[in-house]
């Protein structure tokens, strides 16, 4: 951003995005259908009227894939390469929750694919450094970043999975969350000075978030009540990735991280809390 080129790059990112996804979600749909990947209904957690096409997640994913790509090719230097670890790490995230979709994986196996994301995330880059008194560059600072890295990843993949209980309701609030830390990124490397805050970082969130939001916003021509798709567990888990992989971004080391690691934290608030509450639910019925 800051610079002619980065912001054409993003505006064209988000077009295409959008785009795609118009495309590419009721394409996933069909294929869901053929292939008869859907989410039956049941008298406990899944009251829609009849069988309806999963899939959702995997459309939103090529969209959000084709924006990154535009991004890139408008302006190569705005897009490094911690991108497409963030991308790739996703995709093995949709995996996970695509076979879980399917074949109802165990919620143990569920979690260590997701500490795995995690610690290849912080292996490749993208890293957890929002602590104002321990050095994240050194142990035991780098140990402590790392476990947070990946109670943040874990946290955010169920978060995101619990809240995807009603039509529109994930897509939507995940739109506005990743639209939020955007606005912080944005915010951050206009109003401070490179040598303050790594503004690459700041570019990145930016780049990789918006895109996603627009990609969201396609879907949910598809998935508003009544759905004629869902994003599955696989959508659900991808999106609190996605949102971990952002939060990672803005936690850069020192106090101003930390602010903006909490800012991002705040603006992931509502799932947050509504999987406290789940908790607590579970709790007092003893499930």
């Amino acid at each position: 951003m800051g610079m002619t080129p980065s912001l054409i790059a993003v505006l064209v990112a988000v077009a295409v995005a959008l785009a795609t996804a118009l495309l590419a979600v009721p394409a996933a749909r069909g294929l869901a259908r053929r292939l008869n990947i859907v989410d039956t209904p049941d008298a406990l957690l899944k009251p829609h009227a009849k069988p309806t096409a999963y899939l959702g997640g995997v459309g939103f994913y090529v969209a959000w894939l084709a924006g990154l790509l535009a991004a890139r090719l408008v302006h190569p230097a705005g897009v490094d390469a911690r991108v497409w670890v963030v991308a790739a790490l996703g995709g093995g995230i949709l995996l996970v929750g695509l076979l879980d979709d399917i074949r109802d994986i165990k919620p143990w196996q569920r979690l260590l694919a997701e500490a795995a994301a995690a610690i290849l995330l912080f292996a490749f880059g993208v890293r957890f450094m929002g602590l104002a008194v321990l050095d994240p560059t050194r142990p035991p600072g780098m140990a402590v970043a790392l476990a947070l890295q990946v109670i943040v990843v874990i946290g955010a993949c169920n978060s995101t999975n619990l809240l995807d209980g009603l039509d529109g309701l994930c897509g939507g609030v995940t739109a506005i969350v990743l639209t939020g830390l955007a606005a912080i990124a944005a915010g951050a490397f206009f109003f401070h000075r490179a040598e303050v805050i790594p503004l690459g970082n700041m570019r990145l969130v930016v780049v990789i978030a918006l895109p996603l939001a627009a990609a969201l916003v396609g879907f949910l021509v598809y998935n508003h009540r009544p759905a004629s798709i869902f994003m599955g567990d696989a959508g659900s888990m991808l999106l609190g990735f996605i949102v971990a992989a952002c939060i990672a971004l803005l936690g850069v080391r020192g106090t101003l991280g930390l602010t903006l690691s909490i800012s991002g934290l705040v603006a992931f608030a509502l799932p947050i809390g509504d999987t406290m509450l789940a908790f607590v639910r579970r709790a007092i019925n003893r499930q």
